[in-house]
């Protein structure tokens, strides 16, 4: 995802920080206790799947009276390089 600042950050990230900000905000005003803070994982893990069927699969809804831009990047993960990839929609296939 493009911040507002022009950074760019996994929405992985993002909610990682967001959960354990909220673990230290309420430890701290006790709340809770005892809750650890989860460890960012590598933005290159792709997590396992039970059925590769619903690998392909992108499905969400919009309610009409919310204004939404949607903007995404379909990638194919690298077994050689060990990283996911870009998948180039532009060109033809043959």
């Amino acid at each position: 995802m493009e911040l507002n600042d022009g950074t760019q950050r996994t929405l992985r990230s993002i909610l990682t920080n967001v959960i354990n900000m909220w673990i230290v905000f309420l430890a701290k005003n006790y709340v809770v206790d005892g809750i650890e803070q989860f460890e960012l994982e590598d933005a290159n893990f792709v997590p396992p799947r039970e059925n590769d069927s619903e690998a392909a699969r992108f499905d969400f809804s919009v309610h009409p009276s919310i204004g939404v831009a949607i903007r995404c990047q379909l990638k194919r993960f690298n077994y050689e390089l060990g990283k996911p990839e870009p998948v180039d929609l532009t060109q033809e296939s043959s």
